[in-house]
């Protein structure tokens, strides 16, 4: 077993990597955090530390180098994030993982974001409902300004054939995904939940990427 963020050998993660997610996350527990620049209307949005370092490593590591051994650890920071954000708006809600693209799911074999918002809903107790999807294929996200990763998604994210109602029905949805860059993905999921008659009131993620225009 080799440590997914820097190689050495012994563990999953090294002592010394471990220390640098620790330091990663933010002093005194989750915060709101918003991008600059925001999408008009973005919800609340909680994180647990800054996407950097080690703990950069490791999301990306479980996301798309085949670590799914990472899974407990991220379930443990993400589920302290999901309990700041259920504190904030009341417990009666559900959680609602943001999707991947057709094309990611292909390439992973699973949802990895899906399994880790799953196990953190769990812990906390709360009702986690996969109900959105992407559809088409928007670009890779991954190079794109703010603005051009809105534009990539407007019209993208739709709720499942079949959601639709246990979603307008929910009291409050929290959406849960693993880094926020921009906001766009995180807006365009609430604006189909809301157009079918869907309550959104926060996000939390486990990390949050500065970015600017």
């Amino acid at each position: 077993m080799a440590c997914a963020a820097c190689g050495a050998g012994g563990a999953s993660v090294c002592p010394g990597c471990l220390a640098e997610v620790v330091a990663a996350l933010f002093v005194g527990g989750p915060r709101q955090v918003r991008p600059d620049p925001s999408p008009p209307g973005l919800v609340p949005v909680w994180a647990g530390g800054a996407y950097a370092g080690a703990l950069a490593r490791l999301i990306a590591a479980y996301k798309d180098g085949d670590r799914r051994d990472l899974r407990p650890l991220l379930v443990r920071l993400h589920q302290v994030v999901l309990a700041a954000a259920v504190r904030s708006v009341g417990p009666e809600v559900v959680a609602v993982p943001l999707p991947s693209s057709r094309r990611a799911r292909r390439m992973r074999g699973d949802a990895p974001v899906g399994d880790l918002v799953g196990g953190s809903a769990q812990a906390c107790d709360v009702r986690c409902v996969d109900s959105l999807m992407v559809c088409g294929q928007p670009a890779d996200q991954a190079r794109l300004s703010a603005t051009e990763r809105a534009v990539n998604l407007a019209g993208r994210i739709q709720l499942r054939p079949g959601r639709r109602v246990a979603v307008a029905r929910t009291a409050a949805v929290i959406l849960a995904d693993d880094v926020i860059t921009t906001g766009a993905t995180i807006h365009e999921a609430s604006r189909a939940i809301r157009s079918e008659g869907g309550q959104v009131v926060a996000a939390a993620v486990l990390a949050a990427t500065p970015r600017q225009e």
